[in-house]
């Protein structure tokens, strides 16, 4: 049994609530500017708040700030949603010019999809050679399957009273597929999300905070 303490890693939040605790690293997911130098961060262009094509000098900026933050692990979150913001080909085009910054400056991509998967599966084969996460997931076995086949990772929240499709995708999940977040939903904390995954797939909860260390430090670039 693995007892070597890991943090419980909040892979996807946006506002840190865990500050100076050492147990617990928070990665804080930004939208078009960094707010604060010391945290762990993502940094990207959500697609609710764009409603015209990126242009090339809001990606520049975006680059640069990816390329020079010592503590920004991934581009992101970014995506495509099918309920809200700016119509499809805006979103389309404004995802893939991220993707090619995302490409050039190797780093990983936490995605935001709502009712857009078919159309993100189609996009994947062209960005293989990219890592994506999914945050937020809480599709079903079949979905999940079809993206952990193309390479997508995916970051889940388990909460209590979950239903049983969901459910039954935790205990499909490879140990090697998924993340942990909280997504700033903090009437489950990041150690109650831990307790729960780690009861749900019966794994000492030590072990699962070593697994998704291993996770992530597999996916990022850790950069000191």
């Amino acid at each position: 049994m693995i007892r070597q303490e890991r943090p419980y890693i909040d892979f996807h939040t946006h506002k840190a609530v865990h500050n100076g605790e050492d147990d617990v690293m928070e990665i804080i997911s930004m939208h078009q500017q960094i707010k604060n130098e010391t945290d762990w961060l993502t940094l990207g262009y959500h697609p609710w708040w764009l409603h015209e094509v990126l242009t090339k000098e809001a990606l520049d900026e975006l680059s640069i700030a990816l390329s020079n933050h010592p503590r920004c692990l991934a581009l992101g979150e970014c995506g495509l949603d099918g309920l809200k913001g700016a119509a499809r080909e805006i979103q389309e085009q404004n995802f893939e010019a991220q993707l090619t910054i995302a490409k050039a400056l190797r780093l990983p991509v936490i995605i935001h999809c709502v009712r857009q998967f078919d159309r993100l599966l189609q996009i994947r084969k062209q960005w293989r050679d990219t890592k994506w996460v999914i945050h937020g997931y809480r599709r079903n076995v079949i979905l999940t399957r079809q993206l952990l086949d193309e390479g997508i990772g995916v970051s889940v929240s388990p909460f209590p009273g979950m239903n049983a499709s969901f459910t039954d995708m935790l205990h499909f999940l490879p140990m090697d597929s998924f993340y942990l977040e909280t997504d700033s939903d903090h009437r489950v904390d990041i150690r109650g999300r831990y307790a729960l995954m780690a009861e749900l797939r019966k794994i000492d909860i030590f072990a699962l905070r070593w697994q998704m260390y291993q996770n992530c430090s597999d996916l990022f670039q850790w950069k000191q």
